[in-house]
């Protein structure tokens, strides 16, 4: 979430950043995203059901969406640097 929040702020509006909180207790995840300081988008998917749509086995895992389509995706944890390269390669944005 650190480099997702750092790559958020540094890309301002030109790509949107969704989180989504699967399978947790929604007080705790709240408390967790103000805790770290995250300003973009967060969902709740308390019975994992946007997790077993996307087939996600694990997370976290960062899928690149455009116009309803995915794209890529990556499973695991991403550095800045790593998740900005993604985004300049796929969308074309620096």
């Amino acid at each position: 979430m650190p480099a997702l929040q750092a790559a958020h702020r540094e890309l301002g509006g030109k790509v949107i950043f969704v989180g989504i909180d699967e399978e947790d207790n929604r007080a705790a995840a709240i408390s967790f995203i103000r805790r770290v300081g995250v300003t973009y988008p967060s969902g709740f998917d308390g019975n994992g059901a946007v997790a077993a749509a996307f087939n996600i086995d694990g997370t976290p895992t960062t899928y690149f969406i455009s116009r309803g389509k995915e794209l890529d995706f990556h499973e695991g944890a991403l550095t800045k640097g790593a998740l900005l390269s993604y985004v300049h390669q796929i969308f074309g944005s620096s």
